[in-house]
């Protein structure tokens, strides 16, 4: 991790599904003293299907209860990053009164996703492998 960065805010719709495995992920990835959060522009509910597919990498994220954006608008992070398009604007919108770095990482929305069961996990684990690849080239590799 950046010796610079100390708190990482993760920012999706829901908080159910992108920003938790972002998260939970990036948590993951690093074992020092910054703080990982992630919120939601609208409180929802933890996905199962985020689960199972987080599961499958030895990462649990059952007990995860989400947070809205709007509850941690006095917290101070020093990089937000959206990833969703609602959660872009609600941020931008947020930082009138606070000093964020925002990024916007757009990653696909699977919760409406419709098919069979396996093209469902398949999508989500799209999802959580392509989140993986963007917290490693951004957080990870400044390491090296």
């Amino acid at each position: 991790m950046n010796n610079k960065t100390k708190s990482v805010l993760f920012v999706c719709n829901l908080n159910s599904v992108r920003s938790v495995m972002a998260e939970y992920l990036l948590k993951n990835y690093i074992n020092d003293s910054v703080l990982i959060d992630s919120a939601g522009v609208k409180k929802g509910d933890i996905d199962n299907f985020a689960v199972e597919v987080m599961s499958e990498i030895g990462i649990n994220i059952s007990g995860h209860q989400p947070k809205l954006l709007e509850g941690l608008r006095d917290n101070d992070y020093e990089v937000v990053i959206t990833l969703s398009p609602e959660a872009q604007h609600l941020a931008k919108e947020l930082t009138r009164n606070n000093s964020w770095e925002i990024e916007y990482w757009p990653c696909y929305d699977v919760s409406g996703f419709h098919g069979s069961r396996e093209q469902i996990l398949s999508s989500y684990r799209e999802v959580r492998d392509q989140i993986s690849k963007l917290l490693i080239k951004r957080f990870i590799n400044k390491l090296e």
